[in-house]
């Protein structure tokens, strides 16, 4: 009966991330292209699809079904919050201040994550956490050259 709740569970959350991923697409189909490239990287910066996927399917972590409903809670929040400064981008605001928002979003989220498990799956979600901030930054470096300054 466990696993039964634990498999509805885990194909909501998927359903979930699929609504979601699809309601984005439409979102970035939408425009011509000039505020794409800016919602794109805040949804790559700030990663709640990704986040929620790997801790509701990765069975390293170990998470309980409670912490699962908890964690989606507040990444659901965190989502509304992130595609307003999506829209706020493609607005054309000023991409400080919305980088000043979005880091405090980013902090947030991971508050609201790390508040709900436990230290070890606190130290797995900070292992894959470095692994797609290094996979980001591997992607970064070799679409922008050597305009974080090379020799040219």
């Amino acid at each position: 009966m466990k696993t039964i709740k634990r498999t509805v569970t885990l194909l909501l959350v998927f359903g979930l991330i699929l609504a979601f991923s699809a309601e984005g697409f439409a979102q970035r189909g939408r425009d011509g292209g000039g505020g794409r490239r800016g919602g794109g990287m805040l949804r790559m910066m700030l990663p709640v699809e990704a986040t929620l996927s790997f801790l509701a399917f990765d069975d390293k972590i170990g998470l309980k079904d409670d912490q699962l409903l908890k964690i989606r809670k507040g990444l659901r929040e965190i989502y509304g919050k992130r595609a307003g400064l999506v829209e706020e981008m493609q607005s054309g605001a000023d991409r400080e201040a919305l980088m000043g928002k979005f880091r405090g979003l980013r902090e947030k989220m991971l508050a609201s994550v790390k508040g709900v498990l436990d230290e070890n799956q606190n130290k797995f979600l900070d292992k894959y956490l470095k692994r797609m901030q290094e996979a980001r930054q591997r992607r970064g470096g070799g679409r922008r050259g050597s305009r974080g300054g090379g020799t040219e």
